[in-house]
């Protein structure tokens, strides 16, 4: 797994996707359903539409040096929490 999974990282574009489908994945692991189902539809369709989480989440994580693919799974929580709990 680790040898496929390097050889996909080394290519930029398949690196990104990967990179954000794991951090959406924490992010969907990390949000509390509850918390989402308390948000109004409409609400939540504004919130998302005039915020870009994903872009915030990966821009903070790039601010802080953290690499997803090595030990980063606890800070990316730590900053979807923040950012998601934040808005």
């Amino acid at each position: 797994m680790t040898i496929v999974m390097y050889t996909f990282i080394e290519d930029e574009k398949f690196k990104n996707m990967i990179e954000k489908t794991i951090v959406f994945y924490i992010f969907h692991k990390t949000v509390k359903k509850e918390s989402l189902i308390e948000i109004d539809f409409d609400k939540f369709v504004k919130i998302t539409q005039e915020k870009n989480f994903l872009n915030m989440i990966l821009v903070e994580m790039g601010r802080k040096k953290i690499d997803i693919f090595k030990t980063g799974v606890e800070k990316v929580t730590k900053i979807i929490e923040e950012i998601f709990v934040v808005q």
